[in-house]
């Protein structure tokens, strides 16, 4: 019975040991969650904080080299002044305000990169959810930056403005582009528009009958050109990029509109297919005086305004 009763005490006792040791855990365990919470978001703010520096001095890099270059064009000796390199490059003139009103009532808002409008019809379902869900992150972040007073009412209406693209109906789908970059790309499609009406109409007359292409290589989701084949509607465009689900929104935004000069081609270009690439259609194929078929040039225009990194090089 005594070794029994010694034998029930010393097990209580490392059941009491084993208690008193579990507690000691959960409460060093409590202790360290703020820490380890308060660590996390000094990295957090730190990270931010490098990023701020980063940008910083690469801003400052680029106005750096840019100031460079025009003081070394200033003391060029052959007199090459600023005025005359600025003689060298012809600006683009500008229309009458009456005309860019005209090519825009030729637009349809689908092909607006100020209305344009990504819904179900447009866009993958999953792929819409995202847009809308970082939209209104993206609005709560800015408004929470107010309420801290980080920022005041105008720069958050300027920061939404920049960035935001909310569609006015926000259960409907997302603006393709905010307000900035959507007037900033209208620009870009005023003056392609004007150099295409130059080259057309310096034209020869015997290619009248040749069907006139304009390849927009790296098209994206077509936002330059599908205004541009609103307007031109008997000029063939062939929108290329290397990425499926772009011109799938290209292809679905065209048919959208009712554009029947427009396709679409995915092809990845590499230095070995450089030479491979055709878009010709059948009515360039014509009869040469042996009777062998020639094949006329497969685009008249190539635009490359999206083409950048590898793909500049070739």
């Amino acid at each position: 019975r005594d070794q029994s009763l010694s034998r029930s005490k010393k097990h209580m006792s490392e059941m009491n040991q084993s208690e008193q040791l579990e507690e000691d855990g959960k409460n060093k365990r409590k202790e360290m969650i703020p820490d380890a919470a308060s660590n996390a978001e000094e990295s957090v703010s730190e990270n931010r904080l490098h990023k701020r520096r980063q940008r910083k001095r690469n801003q400052e890099r680029k106005q750096n080299a840019l100031t460079e270059l025009m003081n070394r064009i200033d003391s060029m000796d052959d007199g090459l002044s600023q005025s005359k390199v600025t003689s060298l490059f012809s600006s683009i003139p500008s229309d009458p305000p009456h005309a860019k009103d005209y090519f825009w009532s030729k637009v349809p808002c689908m092909c607006d990169p100020c209305k344009a409008v990504m819904d179900k019809s447009i866009a993958d379902h999953s792929k819409l959810d995202r847009d809308k869900k970082y939209q209104k992150k993206y609005k709560k972040k800015l408004a929470a930056k107010q309420q801290k007073g980080k920022i005041t009412e105008a720069e958050k209406e300027e920061m939404w403005t920049k960035h935001g693209r909310a569609a006015d109906d926000d259960t409907s789908g997302v603006s393709l582009l905010s307000a900035r970059r959507g007037q900033r790309k209208a620009w870009q499609i005023e003056n392609f528009c004007f150099l295409l009406t130059r080259l057309l109409k310096k034209r020869p007359a015997a290619n009248d009958n040749k069907t006139f292409t304009v390849v927009d290589f790296g098209c994206g989701s077509g936002n330059l050109c599908l205004a541009l084949a609103a307007y031109f509607d008997k000029v063939r465009f062939v929108l290329v990029d290397k990425k499926p689900y772009p011109l799938k929104l290209a292809e679905r935004r065209a048919k959208e509109a009712g554009l029947t000069n427009v396709e679409v081609m995915q092809y990845t270009f590499s230095p070995q297919n450089l030479n491979d690439f055709d878009c010709c259609p059948t009515s360039n194929v014509v009869k040469a005086g042996s009777g062998k078929e020639e094949l006329l040039s497969s685009f008249d225009v190539g635009i490359g305004l999206h083409c950048c990194g590898s793909f500049t090089d070739m």
